[in-house]
């Protein structure tokens, strides 16, 4: 019953939201000049950025590392005593994290953005923040989180149904939330959510990672794939006494087989490459070579995007599973509109009404 009850305040606060977008969607279609500009551009060019393997593991190691730094740092000063108690009961970690993120998560973005200008001289049209075509991509943005987010929501809300809500977990920050926030509190969480956590994760994910993925072949996509498995299987271990959670990990492995599966059907679906000989016959050697092919790898790139994402998000399973589809459409985003705009737009929204439905539970 709790469950359909989180999924009624999650569509309403996915109303609240859609409705004064439509609304400003709809003018801007009656207004606009005809013909109306595209929502796409018509070639997919995603910046062929210089930097390396380096670049990409030291942004991943600066935003998961720094908050942690933060958080160390604001617990050996006593900041957390002040505010909450040296007895204050383990309810209390959640609303801690509050501040280390909205402390932490800033400056590791600019120790990532210090780190690829000194590095490669990267500018932010090189990791997608460019203002070229910024209304498009808004609008771009705003529609395929219209679409995007309920689907991910049913998906949720089935895997509750399929596993039971025993057996689900809840993100750190909504069981703060749920236990009861004060006022600056509030600000902390709509902050860190809505603004903080989209710029850093779709920064190092859809900014850095992605372009580094289309760039390679397919050895660089199997190398996302294994790193979303060392991820899935270091997340599951929780803190005594709380048993190991493999969830994820097996979600990780049961995706894993798209790495030949998905080249296999996109490069039977695509025309004949006129570079490529004559393939072999059907079999072992034709899937291999479909997973090499140049022509499979942006559709490949996104989908182990997508793996990675989610299993960088297995501390709530079976949070992992939506947002696995979540992180293919922002990798999609990126890449089809060769800037980060629409999936900033798309991920924040995305938070956004998780914020509203619990605010809407704890006015309730």
């Amino acid at each position: 019953m709790e469950d359909w009850q989180d999924l009624v305040l999650t569509l309403e606060a996915w109303l609240l939201l859609a409705a004064p977008g439509a609304l400003l969607l709809a003018l801007w279609w009656l207004v606009a000049p005809r013909p109306r500009p595209p929502w796409l551009p018509r070639i997919c060019r995603v910046r062929w950025i210089p930097w390396t393997g380096f670049e990409v593991f030291t942004s991943f190691v600066l935003v998961i590392a720094i908050p942690m730094l933060v958080d160390e740092t604001l617990r050996e000063l006593g900041v957390f005593d002040w505010l909450y108690g040296a007895d204050a009961d383990p309810s209390t970690r959640g609303r801690q994290r509050l501040w280390t993120v909205t402390l932490g998560t800033p400056l590791a973005l600019v120790l990532i953005l210090y780190t690829l200008w000194k590095t490669r001289r990267a500018r932010p049209a090189d990791y997608g923040l460019a203002p070229t075509r910024i209304g498009a991509n808004l609008r771009l943005g705003y529609v395929a989180w219209l679409l995007a987010h309920p689907v991910a929501m049913l998906v949720l809300f089935g895997m509750l149904v399929l596993i039971g809500e025993d057996a689900a977990e809840e993100h750190p920050l909504t069981e703060a939330a749920r236990a009861g926030l004060s006022v600056d509190e509030w600000i902390l969480l709509a902050i860190s959510a809505v603004v903080l956590a989209p710029l850093a994760e779709e920064l190092v994910f859809r900014g850095v990672l992605l372009p580094w993925q289309l760039r390679g072949q397919w050895e660089r996509q199997a190398m996302i794939a294994a790193c979303a498995f060392v991820m899935a299987a270091v997340m599951g271990l929780r803190a005594p006494p709380k048993p190991y959670r493999p969830e994820t990990l097996l979600f990780v492995l049961a995706m894993l087989p798209g790495l030949v599966v998905l080249p296999y059907v996109q490069l039977h679906r695509a025309p004949p490459d006129p570079e490529m000989t004559e393939p072999p016959a059907n079999g072992l050697l034709e899937v291999l070579r479909c997973a090499g092919d140049r022509r499979a790898q942006a559709p490949l790139a996104i989908y182990t995007n997508g793996v990675f994402f989610g299993a960088m998000h297995a501390g709530a399973w079976p949070s992992p599973v939506p947002l696995f589809l979540l992180g293919m459409v922002l990798a999609w985003l990126r890449y089809r509109s060769s800037s980060l705009v629409g999936a900033l737009t798309v991920h924040a929204l995305f938070n956004a009404t998780a914020l509203i439905a619990l605010a809407l539970e704890h006015l309730s």
